[in-house]
């Protein structure tokens, strides 16, 4: 097995195993230095080997930063990830790549503009629509991808074994029939917890470029989202809503407040997409 990717799989053991971690021990190829730094047991690379075994079992494939697979993008994260699990087809993220983002609880004009405009672009431009899995705009983003043809990527806030919410698991057959995947930082079998969406969602801003934000309140992990990209140099596009109406709230600061351009339908959402970058 490769030394990076039994390094990568002791994240696993060391929650707090970050990239600048990783960057100094995978060119040591030492146990001692890493047992030393982490003041580990000596069993550690067992138990990576371990692990390891029972992601190829599981059909599980992953990536460590040291792998050709591994999204260019994801490095210019403040903290990338350093193990990723993933099922599925990683080219997906040869091809322009669209994140999506909104409420949960999205209203019908919400779910018709992606459905719509968003289906527009797909049938010109096609490419890969990355999302969150969850319920409302998330899994409207996805859905759209699949009516389109087009490849999907679902970042997951737990494991690929323990997906959120649980109806997701009829999603991932279709998903991977067109080519896309569905990734995850997290051991198969982990089930969800609060802290995983914020990490989740940083995953989400650092596989593109581009972020399309749909009915977002002021107080979301959607805004958290869109802060998080344009703080990345993101290029965020936002739809807008009434004014009165909570669930556009979010969506307004960023517009009258941030860098991020209005998004009223296709035409806006292909300009948006003409400085999208592959990998």
């Amino acid at each position: 097995m490769l030394w990076s990717d039994l390094l990568g799989a002791l994240s696993f053991q060391v929650p707090s195993f970050s990239f600048a971690d990783f960057k100094k021990l995978v060119g040591s190829e030492s146990p001692q230095i890493v047992e030393d730094y982490f003041n580990l047991k000596s069993d550690w690379i067992f138990r990576s080997e371990n692990t390891l075994k029972e992601l190829k079992a599981k059909n599980i494939q992953w990536l460590s930063p040291e792998s050709h697979l591994y999204p260019k993008r994801f490095k210019w994260m403040k903290e990338p990830p350093v193990f990723l699990t993933y099922i599925g087809d990683m080219s997906c993220f040869d091809r322009g790549i669209l994140s999506v983002v909104g409420s949960r609880e999205p209203s019908q004009a919400g779910r018709e503009f992606l459905s719509q405009e968003l289906g527009i672009v797909l049938q010109k431009l096609p490419m890969t629509i990355v999302s969150g899995a969850a319920r409302g705009i998330d899994q409207a983003a996805h859905s759209c991808a699949l009516r389109n043809k087009c490849s999907t990527v679902a970042i997951l806030p737990s494991g690929i074994h323990a997906p959120y919410p649980r109806e997701f698991k009829s999603w991932v057959r279709p998903i991977l029939d067109l080519g896309g995947c569905i990734l995850s930082e997290y051991f198969p079998g982990k089930i969800m917890h609060r802290h995983h969406f914020y990490r989740r969602n940083q995953i989400i801003v650092g596989s593109t470029k581009s972020l399309l934000v749909v009915e977002a309140r002021r107080k979301s992990g959607s805004m958290m989202t869109a802060r998080h990209a344009l703080e990345n140099h993101c290029d965020v596009g936002v739809v807008p809503g009434f004014p009165l109406n909570p669930q556009y709230g979010g969506s307004l600061d960023l517009l009258i407040g941030t860098n991020a351009v209005i998004i009223r339908d296709h035409l806006d959402l292909l300009n948006l997409m003409a400085n999208a970058e592959p990998r």
